[in-house]
């Protein structure tokens, strides 16, 4: 067995698995917990009795007598058995899942690339974009936030399908074949426009780069990611800002690619604009950002300690159930490069673990007191805790908690609690609903 990749992300795919009743999991989850409470809770006459050889000899009498007998059975019985005894953010994942979750990081994906939002009622019942993935087929067909799918159809010679419902677009495009151009008519302010788009696999890129000038982002031509200029800034208005502003979009610690594919590099490559173009104020914009790798955080970290360049300096440390540390470390400091005036990172409810791991190891070398922290919904989403992935030679492999995590030098932990006005004199609240980038822009006046 290896371990594998560790994970920081807030996703609790053991708690879609819960979600699954019925008598034989109850039967399995029982068993389960029994034996598990039999081996925690025995108060060492049990312990001392019962061997390794014993536990794994009872599993297989359950097991073999389940399948056996029991009327109405469970196809994933090893799934079932290890959420019974695991946390929300731990699972058995089979050689199909392992593979997935490993796709997923690299930044794999299949469709349009797009999430939508329904809003209104009755007759004023709309479907907008809610955001559009970096390096996506709705990006290259010209999508934006806040666009309106009004009407589809199979080719140009075809009636329009109105789209009211997120019903009415789910039933359409389930019924398109993959790879087949299709026909979106997107409605933006008083004006309306068709564009044609398919369902495909491509790489998601995680950074959008933003300032007076434009929106920038990573998009694949020729077989190679380029960064280049894609719309204009209608995201981040910077009509109250000076030249010296800039805004990154952060959407997840993943993409696991080397250069322009990988995040890391892609941030990198943000960052060298931010620095040929003089910008010396820079907004994080982290909302929604639920983790990712930790690797990915102490690359992309580098860009914001305030340590001598080159350094590598400690940005976690984990503390396991027998108070064993193990110390995380950023790559070299390139901080030095930048003369930052102002950092301002941008969290919400949705901003999470190697996020939440990435604002305090920020916060806790700023030596020279100029980051700041803008806290939407009150708080950051709190998960202080980090999985390990073992994987098997098989292929399957199992995802458990195994640390809790501290800031670097504050030593804080923001687990079930995240980031809030109380954890630092650095984080503010945000002053209105939908205020925040404001907020930030204020603060580098």
């Amino acid at each position: 067995m290896k371990e594998d990749n560790i994970d920081l992300k807030k996703e609790k795919t053991g708690a879609k698995r819960k979600a699954k009743k019925g008598v034989g999991r109850i039967l399995l989850v029982s068993a389960a917990v029994l034996i598990f409470l039999s081996l925690a809770f025995g108060a060492g006459f049990l312990t001392s009795r019962l061997t390794l050889d014993k536990d794994i000899e009872t599993i297989d009498y359950i097991l073999k007598m389940y399948r056996r007998y029991y009327y109405d059975e469970e196809e994933n019985v090893v799934g079932i058995f290890s959420d019974a005894l695991l946390d929300d953010y731990s699972r058995y994942m089979t050689f199909e899942e392992n593979a997935a979750q490993s796709a997923s990081y690299a930044g794999s994906r299949y469709g349009i690339g797009c999430t939508l939002e329904q809003s209104g009622s009755g007759d004023e019942c709309a479907v907008s974009v809610k955001e559009v993935y970096g390096n996506s087929p709705s990006q290259k067909a010209g999508f934006r936030r806040g666009d309106k799918i009004v009407a589809m159809r199979r080719s140009a010679t075809d009636e329009k399908t109105t789209i009211k419902t997120l019903s009415d677009y789910t039933a359409f495009i389930n019924d398109i074949p993959d790879f087949v151009d299709f026909y979106v008519t997107l409605e933006r302010g008083d004006d309306e426009r068709e564009v044609e788009i398919a369902k495909k696999n491509f790489t998601q890129t995680f950074v959008k780069y933003y300032d007076k000038d434009g929106e920038y982002g990573f998009i694949e031509r020729d077989g190679r990611f380029v960064f280049d200029r894609v719309d204009d800034n209608v995201d981040y208005p910077m009509e109250e800002a000076d030249g010296d502003v800039a805004v990154i979009k952060y959407s997840s610690f993943s993409g696991t690619g080397s250069g322009l594919s990988g995040s890391a590099g892609q941030f990198e490559k943000a960052m060298q604009k931010f620095k040929e173009d003089g910008r010396r104020d820079i907004i994080i914009d982290l909302r929604g950002n639920g983790g990712g790798m930790i690797d990915i955080m102490n690359e992309v970290v580098r860009h914001y300690i305030n340590a001598p360049k080159g350094s590598k300096v400690k940005t976690i440390i984990a503390r396991d159930k027998y108070k064993n540390e193990e110390y995380f470390y950023s790559a070299g400091s390139l901080y030095s490069d930048y003369g930052f005036e102002r950092i301002v990172l941008l969290v919400d409810r949705q901003s999470a673990s190697a996020t939440e791991a990435f604002v305090g190891a920020v916060l806790d070398y700023d030596a020279d007191g100029i980051a700041r922290v803008v806290v939407s919904g009150g708080r950051s989403y709190g998960k202080g805790i980090m999985q390990k992935t073992f994987t098997r030679i098989q292929g399957d492999a199992l995802r458990l908690t195994t640390s809790k995590l501290f800031w670097p030098e504050s030593d804080v932990c923001i687990h079930g609690v995240g980031i809030t006005t109380a954890t630092n004199e650095r984080v503010v609240g945000e002053t209105g609903n939908g205020t925040a980038f404001y907020d930030a822009l204020s603060l580098c006046r």
